[in-house]
């Protein structure tokens, strides 16, 4: 996965391959360090091209405040949505900025900022980002192309 803008703007493929390898690297260094689902999804998905389709936040709850999202995955030769992917944010932290639904993902990004605390930036169309700080994570995806 290459997830710096410059490299994603390079028409270099070297610049693509040495971000990749970089990439790779350091998500080997902090893995273990992951909340065990939101590991398995960096490990499964690029969500390159697929879409957060909404995020819900919720309040008065043991953890504070805590953050649904629904991405719509994509998948070539296929019309509509693949497969639903929804994470639930525990113990979110700071603010969280509204976000526009159906902005293509163009690649995301994960970083743990002190023990306990991981936060999820992701690229979108029309040159936005959006980011949510979290202490833990529960990942449930849908596959509807299962039956296929």
């Amino acid at each position: 996965m290459i997830r710096t803008l410059k490299a994603w703007n390079s028409s270099d493929p070297r610049e693509w391959a040495a971000a990749e390898q970089h990439y790779q690297r350091y998500l080997q260094r902090i893995s273990k360090r992951l909340p065990l689902a939101l590991r398995s999804l960096v490990q499964r998905v690029t969500l390159h091209d697929d879409r957060i389709a909404s995020v819900q936040v919720l309040t008065i709850l043991p953890s504070g405040r805590d953050a649904i999202m629904t991405i719509q995955t994509f998948r070539d030769g296929w019309v509509g949505t693949a497969a639903l992917i929804i994470v639930h944010m525990i113990g979110v932290q700071g603010p969280i900025r509204k976000i526009d639904s159906n902005l293509d993902i163009m690649f995301f990004d994960v970083e743990i900022l002190k023990p306990h605390l991981v936060r999820m930036t992701f690229a979108l169309d029309k040159a936005r980002t959006w980011k949510v700080d979290f202490k833990d994570a529960r990942v449930h995806t849908y596959n509807y192309l299962k039956g296929r």
